[in-house]
């Protein structure tokens, strides 16, 4: 199967100056599979990511860190 050439944005904006509360920030075998989802290509489904841009979303798609 060939793979097509992704467009756009792949990571969330805030990797590289993320906010203190964000999953990049507490990178640990715990939290790998939400740094991967959320600070990867669903970064717009990310609850951290919403609050910080000022939308709110009532999604069961979005992260929320305890």
């Amino acid at each position: 199967m060939k793979r097509e050439r992704q467009t756009g944005k792949t990571i969330c904006p805030f990797v590289e100056k993320p906010f203190d509360n964000c999953f990049v920030n507490r990178l640990s075998s715990y939290t790998i599979r939400d740094v991967v989802a959320f600070c990867g290509k669903d970064y717009e489904a990310c609850e951290i990511y919403l609050k910080n841009n000022g939308i709110e979303k009532g999604n069961n798609r979005t992260a929320v860190i305890q």
